[in-house]
């Protein structure tokens, strides 16, 4: 199998079609949560690598599902700074040198929180 995070960038309408579907298995089975039930990602896996014909497992699922989860954390977190500093038109966030050093303060701090975290519990 391909790389998947290059799958998902380079087969055209995949990505779309991938999150399209997990719309569709969270609003028919009205949960709440972070992730999908077990037979939301047997549905997954079969109509992509249907649809695309490809062979993508769980695995490379969930991590492009963990991926996307991570890309709209840091973009909310962007995205609520005082001002509304992102441009819509353009798709970049109009930040100061001082904003983004914040950010990348505020990330590199909760990502060592997490870390230290898993560290403690094995």
């Amino acid at each position: 199998m391909a790389n998947p995070h290059k799958v998902f960038t380079n087969t055209l309408g995949l990505a779309d079609r991938f999150i399209d579907i997990c719309i569709e298995e969270i609003d028919a089975r009205h949960y709440k949560g972070t992730g999908l039930i077990p037979e939301s990602w047997k549905r997954l896996e079969k109509d992509l690598n249907e649809e695309f014909e490809l062979q993508l497992n769980h695995k490379a699922l969930k991590n492009h599902w963990d991926d996307l989860k991570r890309k709209y954390l840091g973009w909310r977190y962007l995205n609520s700074k005082a001002g509304n500093l992102y441009n819509s038109e353009t798709g970049l966030f109009n930040m100061t040198e001082e904003d983004w050093q914040d950010y990348y303060q505020a990330r590199k701090y909760f990502l060592t929180t997490i870390l230290n975290y898993f560290k403690l519990l094995s």
